[in-house]
């Protein structure tokens, strides 16, 4: 174990929601974590859940949670419309910041956060958990080698299934409901993280009844490589990051922005096994591989101890930005999502 790792970092939570719970199980799984403060709205809120989940301290004050001189890095969880206000709160409290994905609703947002982190001096980074996932990286090392030779094209799927509620989170405007900020983020930032610098060749997105997009397809390249990410509130689809190179394919298996596995084709594949939802599917999914070969990554949490850590090394090193998930990157994002409903809604 390393220096850096052997220190002892107190955790400090803002929001006390779904992600935020599930966080704060996984913090369980990081060496050198604490659960040391709970941030809430209300301080039954912050009681209750700093009881469930072992934490120290609880606040529904803000500014008095953020002095807190023991507190080495804050998690933001609340909803990204959010986000751009308590990251910059932190972060002029001098406090290393990890803020749920989005990081916020626009890029000009995030230029303004990285400024921030700069002239205070405190490391900050997207919780786009999905690239720090052991599947992920080995899917990152595998291109890197070039084991699939020349990489010719990427074809993405993300559905959930998500009934029509304007009063949900995900639907209502005022909080940053959407399909592209929930769900959209996910393959476009792995596709940047995998595959390189992203150019928008043309999209088209649907919009719920009272406007809010819905369904998405993006065309984009990567220098000359062609990638198409669909992504929408519906039925399932294969919900698979698919890349098919010269002398193979590799596949970021279902539901990849929380996946445990990768698969691998030797030789050029024009298409790859279909992947579908539901149980008896799901047991297809695991064992057909038609040729290929998969690599799993077996895990008690559900995998945001990943980023966790990593964001601990980082701070123990000293660097600036996480080489992973630099800010950049999470603005070029946003872009992309800007650009797209830039255009009026499909009929």
């Amino acid at each position: 174990m390393t220096e850096a790792n052997k220190q002892m970092w107190n955790w400090g939570i803002i929001g006390t929601g779904a992600i935020a719970q599930k966080f704060a199980s996984d913090l369980s799984h990081v060496a050198g974590a604490k659960k040391a403060a709970i941030f809430s709205r209300t301080l039954k809120n912050a009681t209750d859940f700093a009881s469930k989940h072992a934490f120290t301290h609880s606040y529904d004050d803000l500014q008095e949670f953020l002095a807190q001189p023991n507190l080495d890095i804050i998690y933001i969880a609340t909803p990204h419309i959010a986000h751009r206000e308590q990251a910059l709160a932190a972060i002029k409290a001098g406090k290393p910041v990890l803020i749920e994905k989005p990081i916020a609703m626009t890029s000009s947002d995030v230029i303004e956060i990285k400024a921030a982190a700069s002239e205070h001096n405190v490391l900050v980074m997207e919780a786009l958990w999905s690239r720090f996932l052991p599947a992920v990286q080995f899917a990152k090392a595998i291109l890197q080698k070039g084991d699939i030779g020349e990489i010719k094209r990427a074809e993405v799927s993300l559905y959930f299934e998500r009934d029509y509620d304007p009063s949900d989170r995900l639907y209502d405007p005022a909080l940053g409901g959407g399909v592209l900020h929930d769900l959209g983020v996910y393959p476009i930032s792995l596709a940047r993280y995998l595959l390189g610098e992203l150019e928008l060749v043309s999209s088209e997105w649907k919009a719920a009844p009272n406007g809010v997009n819905k369904s998405a397809t993006l065309h984009l390249k990567s220098g000359a490589m062609p990638i198409t990410i669909n992504v929408g509130f519906g039925p399932e689809q294969g919900n698979t990051f698919d890349i098919y190179g010269e002398k193979g394919a590799l596949r970021i298996d279902r539901h990849f922005l929380r996946t445990d596995s990768a698969a691998i084709w030797h030789g050029a594949q024009s298409h790859l096994p279909p992947a579908s939802g539901g149980f008896i599917n799901r047991l297809r999914n695991k064992f057909s591989l038609q040729g290929g070969t998969r690599k799993t990554f077996a895990r008690q949490s559900h995998g945001l101890n990943f980023q966790a850590a990593a964001f601990q090394a980082a701070l123990g090193q000293k660097l600036p930005e996480h080489a992973v998930m630099p800010l950049d990157e999470s603005a070029e994002v946003l872009h992309i999502i800007e650009q797209v409903l830039a255009k009026p809604a499909s009929a």
